[in-house]
C-alpha cells in the first residue's frame, strides 16, 4: 500500500478545490499541481470520511438538482457494456474501488464513505461553477473556519489520501466540513441497478489489478482516468443533472496499466 506518514495537512475543505475545465468539474489542487500529498497513518481498520462541505451550505433550491444528478439508472441500456447513469454515482463507486486498492485494511463501508465524500465535494463545486448552486456567504464561511480553529483535535484524526483528495477519518467515516459522510451502498446500488452495479465493480477491480505494484502512480492518475471514461454529457449548465452512457469497455481500456 502507499507509504503513510503522520501529516499536519489540513482537512479537506471546499476552498482546497478549484473549478475544472470547460465542464466545471472540480479538480483537487494536489492533482492539478504536483500530485504529491502526505497521508496520516490510520490507527485502525475503520476509516471515517467527512465532507468539508456541509449539506446545509447548499441552498434549498439546489437540493432538487443534486437529487436529480443522483437519479436512478434508466432501464434502457441494451448494450451490456454500457450503463445510462449520472456522473456522481460513477465517481463515488470509482473512488471507493480505488480506495480498496490503496488501503486494503479499510472496511468497504469506509471506502464507500470516502467515495461519497469526494463525490459530494465535486458535485457542489461544479454546481457553483455552472451557477446551479449559490456561492457561500463570506461571513458564514469565516465563522466556519473560526469554528474549526477552536477544535484542534480534528488535526489529530487519521487521514486518508485518495485521487488527490485528503480526508480526515473518524469512526470509519470520512469527514466533510467536520461532519461524517456515511456510506449508503443500497442507495448507490439502486442508482446503477443490481446487475450493472456488480458489473461496474468487477470491471474497475479487474482493471486495477494491473496497478498492484505501482499504487502511488495509480493514485496520481486515478482522477484523470475518471475524466476519460465518465459518462459523456453536455458541458456547463446544459449537462448539469443529465445522464450519459458509462462505457465499461472504455473504462477497462482506460484503467488498465500499459505493459
Amino acid at each position: 500500500m502507499p507509504a503513510t506518514t503522520r501529516s499536519r495537512a489540513r482537512q479537506t475543505h471546499m476552498e482546497d478545490f478549484q473549478p475544472g475545465r470547460e465542464d466545471g468539474e472540480a479538480l483537487p489542487l494536489a492533482t492539478a499541481a504536483s500530485g504529491e500529498r502526505k497521508r496520516k497513518k490510520m490507527k485502525s481498520s475503520l476509516v471515517e470520511y467527512s465532507d468539508d462541505e456541509s449539506p446545509r451550505r447548499v441552498r434549498k433550491s439546489s437540493h432538487a438538482s443534486l437529487r436529480r444528478d443522483e437519479a436512478e439508472v434508466e432501464p434502457n441500456s441494451q448494450n451490456a457494456s454500457t450503463i445510462t447513469i449520472n456522473r456522481a454515482p460513477v465517481l463515488e463507486l470509482w473512488r471507493a474501488v480505488v480506495t480498496r486498492l490503496l488501503y486494503p485494511q479499510a472496511k468497504w463501508e469506509t471506502r464507500l464513505s470516502a467515495g461519497a465524500a469526494i463525490s459530494t465535494i465535486c458535485a457542489i463545486s461544479k454546481g457553483r461553477a455552472v451557477g446551479a448552486i449559490g456561492q457561500p456567504d463570506p461571513e458564514t464561511a469565516e465563522k466556519r473556519k473560526e469554528g474549526r480553529r477552536k477544535h484542534p483535535e480534528i488535526q489529530d484524526l487519521d487521514e486518508i489520501g485518495v485521487v488527490g483528495f485528503d480526508l480526515r477519518v473518524r469512526d470509519g467515516a470520512a469527514l466533510v466540513s467536520g461532519k461524517s459522510k456515511d456510506a449508503n451502498e443500497n442507495a448507490l446500488r439502486k442508482k446503477f441497478g443490481d446487475a450493472e452495479y456488480d458489473r461496474a465493480i468487477k470491471v474497475f477491480t479487474d482493471a486495477l489489478r494491473s496497478w498492484q505494484s505501482d499504487r502511488e502512480d495509480l493514485d496520481a492518475q486515478a482522477f484523470g482516468m475518471y475524466e476519460t471514461f465518465r459518462p459523456a454529457t453536455k458541458p456547463g449548465a446544459r449537462g448539469w443533472g443529465r445522464k450519459g452512457e458509462l462505457d465499461l469497455d472504455k473504462a477497462k481500456t482506460t484503467i488498465r496499466r500499459p505493459d
